[in-house]
């Protein structure tokens, strides 16, 4: 017992003071003479049983050494002015200088020169970050890769070889990468949701296409809300699911999965925002059932204008253009690719037809962007005949064996498919009057799709422009009488025989008129082919109409409705805009969308305002070219100098409702963009992020960059690791697992074996047994 009493007083180690001299931060314990105490961190160190040892684990640790970064990066009490007010008063500085009198400030960086240089160094730190965070910004905003942005990078040291910040900034491929997957899109992606929470309406939008990269469905995911602090509508990226198949029930999970941040929100959503293929009304109908579930409201649903207007107008062109069985759409894509690539071929025609017009791509995906190629195409038809005509003049000739340079360039043409249909269209007498009908058809909606192709709130305009391009085209092909009927609505007209005019009086356009002439003057078109080609031209006007009668928005009386607040119907029919604000407000109602006594006060203040003189003559004066309908409300009430707040929550409701999926088919244009091969789907929806915060800056150089921005871009680094450790911890797992399980089908595939060799040598001791027994019974 004496023995091990003075062992262990002699291993016990109390606290030196020398060790202050090695450890600065190091102070006694009052209370433990056993233990040390870390200035910087506060911690106590036990030090009985290790001694110095102690001391020098904790320097070591990660919390001391995150301490005296701080240490080093902050001034000292000691090191401020000590008259602070009188040294930051502009006027006391002003005539300080003048005196040549130095102020506190400079007394005290010559007392403490150190003070100047760790400020400088904290500013010049800070300077470096915002030009890294801006670089990164420049990156996305211009698609450039993440190689070719590390490399730019380089050029700044050579081209500014005074900048401190210039020297200092490192931003390699991998640093780029991390700084805007980690830093930048975590940040954006935070501030959104953070606006996202203090809302209580959206509108979500989404759309899906396929991932030719990673070859999944990529199913992208808007917003549109009201945002407070613009007092505008404000439509916003929120990101994407990759999904393997396309069914209402993967859509479903793919939308939960970007709200898993806050699945509260869901709780917020008024409309969902699609195009009109039939899985997505499925979803539409699972998602308003849960909605229904999840409130307790049986009564409760979603408001509706019906699919996509822009891809509404776009598909009935489409498919009216599909049953003139033309073919234009072969014929246009097979012109292009005629001369694409093609540097002979283009020369030849150039010489044969004098002629330096070539064709212009077609796209097959949206029809109306193919106006420009057509008209290319109809300006390209004589030269296309003698070009045509001289090809076919040579094979006709058999000029292959004794012109060899024919068989290596008209040969190869005359051969070729695509030639081979563009032979074929040269040879339609109708041809001209064709791409004449296109190039008209094709004008009358392009106004619509374009004026619509925005984000700003366009829904209660819908219904007015889609009824004036209905009624257009009925104009064309209906009797008049069946057009003025007052007591239908204009998609219940009878698309039949009997209301439809005669052939020869369908109105095919005066550009079409004259084609017809023009081809009839070049050569004998008999009556039978152009009372043919107006019969087609009647299909078209036919199935145009009840495509738009089908899918267009108009089939949805919600979108008739919401014109109530449109300028042009409060001025020019104040009593209709009054009865559809009625039928709107019962609408919301019905679908526990609006309170029954708040709709009663919208009612009630609408009338008023409205009414009053200022008003009217505001809403005459109104453009919407010229002026967003959201910011026209806004300041319209203001002016009046009173508070209408139940009008203004049913405007913020009415504004913020989609009109279409243009926003997101912009962002797949965006996606290639910044698709390249590996290209990583995190890192992808992470550029999308970080390019819609710059859309909605304006620029690069309007971005702000504030601390938290700053301070999330040097915590990239940190998460970029975890995440890579959180990678290999995921592989180990799945290949424990993966081994796991090869290791369980050897073990029975082994025991496999065994059996059947057990079976085996059963059956053989049976045949056996089976053998004396017949030998016996013998």
């Amino acid at each position: 017992m004496f023995l091990f009493f003075n062992i262990s007083t002699a291993m016990s180690t109390s606290y030196n003071a020398r060790y202050e001299d090695a450890f600065p931060w190091c102070a006694p314990d009052p209370k433990d003479a056993k233990a040390a105490v870390c200035k910087w961190c506060c911690k106590k160190i036990r030090i009985e049983s290790m001694g110095r040892v102690a001391l020098v684990s904790h320097e070591k640790s990660k919390t001391h050494k995150s301490q005296i970064l701080v240490q080093n990066t902050n001034l000292k009490i000691q090191h401020l002015p000590s008259n602070t007010s009188q040294s930051n008063c502009p006027l006391v500085q002003r005539e300080s200088l003048a005196l040549n009198i130095p102020t506190a400030s400079s007394s005290t960086e010559k007392q403490n020169p150190d003070v100047s240089s760790v400020m400088k160094k904290y500013m010049l730190n800070e300077q470096v970050t915002k030009a890294e965070i801006l670089w990164a910004l420049e990156t996305i905003a211009t698609h450039n890769s993440y190689r070719s942005a590390a490399t730019n990078t380089n050029l700044f040291k050579k081209m500014f070889p005074d900048s401190q910040i210039a020297a200092k900034l490192e931003m390699g491929r991998t640093k780029v990468a991390y700084m805007i997957t980690y830093g930048l899109a975590p940040y954006y992606t935070n501030e959104i949701f953070k606006e996202l929470n203090t809302i209580s309406e959206l509108v979500i939008g989404f759309d899906e296409t396929l991932n030719k990269i990673s070859q999944r469905q990529q199913m992208d995911i808007s917003v549109r809300y009201w945002n407070e602090k613009k007092a505008t509508v404000d439509n916003r990226y929120l990101g994407s699911a990759f999904l393997n198949s396309s069914r209402a029930v993967d859509l479903l999970t793919g939308l939960k999965l970007c709200f898993e941040r806050n699945p509260a929100l869901l709780n917020n959503v008024i409309q969902l925002s699609m195009d009109g293929p039939n899985v997505n009304w499925k979803l539409l109908k699972d998602f308003s059932g849960e909605m229904r579930n999840l409130r307790g409201i049986p009564s409760f649903d979603l408001l509706s204008i019906g699919s996509c207007g822009l891809h509404a107008v776009h598909n009935a062109f489409k498919d009216g253009m599909k049953h003139t069985k033309w073919s234009l759409d072969e014929f246009l894509l097979s012109l292009y690719h005629l001369f694409k690539d093609f540097p002979l071929r283009r020369s030849e025609y150039t010489e044969i037809t004098g002629s330096n017009l070539f064709p212009l791509k077609f796209c097959p995906v949206r029809w109306i962007e193919n106006l420009s190629v057509a008209e290319r195409a109809s300006k390209m038809v004589p030269f296309l005949r003698v070009y045509v005509t001289a090809v076919t003049n040579q094979r006709e000739k058999k000029m292959k064996e004794s012109h060899p340079s024919f068989k290596r360039s008209f040969g190869a043409v005359s051969q070729s498919r695509r030639f081979a249909v563009v032979e074929k269209a040269m040879s339609d007498q109708m041809l001209g009057p064709k791409l004449a009908f296109f190039i008209s058809s094709a004008a009358a909606v392009e106004p619509f799709l374009r004026e619509f192709q925005c984000d700003a709130p366009m829904a209660p305009f819908l219904f007015e422009e889609l009824t004036a391009l209905i009624h257009s085209t009925m104009t064309k092909v209906l009797k008049p009488q069946c057009i003025n009927v007052k007591a239908k609505a204009i998609t219940e007209i009878e698309l039949i025989d009997s209301n439809t005019l005669p052939t020869l009086q369908v109105d095919v356009g005066f550009g079409v008129k004259a084609a017809i002439k023009s081809s009839m003057a070049r050569e004998k078109i008999s009556e039978k082919t152009v009372l043919q080609f107006r019969n087609d031209c009647k299909a078209y006007y036919v199935a145009f109409l009840r495509k738009m009668y089908d899918k267009s928005p108009l089939s949805h009386g919600f979108t008739r409705y919401i014109s109530c607040i449109s300028p042009d119907t409060i001025v020019h029919s104040p009593d209709i805009a009054q009865k559809r604000l009625e039928s709107c407000l019962d609408y919301m109602v019905q679908r526990d969308q609006m309170a029954g006594s708040v709709a009663d006060k919208v009612r009630e203040e609408f009338s008023k305002v409205v009414n009053m003189p200022s008003v009217k003559s505001s809403l005459a004066a109104y453009r919407r070219n010229e002026q967003r309908l959201d910011s026209f409300w806004v300041k319209l009430l203001a002016e009046t100098g009173k508070d209408f707040p139940s009008l203004l929550v049913f405007l913020k409701k009415i504004l913020i409702l989609s009109h279409g999926n243009a926003t997101l088919e912009r962002g797949f244009s965006v996606n290639k963009e910044c698709l390249i091969v590996n290209l990583l789907e995190e890192s992808l929806v992470a550029q999308r992020i970080v390019h819609d915060a710059i859309l909605n800056a304006g620029q690069v150089s309007d971005v702000e960059i504030d601390k938290t921005l700053i301070q999330y871009a040097r915590n990239a680094h940190g998460r970029y690791l975890e995440n890579l450790e959180k990678k290999r911890n995921e592989k180990a797992q799945k290949d424990d697992e993966a081994s796991k399980k090869r290791a369980t089908a050897m073990v029975i595939k082994e025991l496999e074996s065994k059996k059947a060799k057990i079976l085996a040598e059963a059956h053989k001791e049976a045949a056996l047994l089976d053998d004396q027994m017949k030998s016996l019974i013998k």
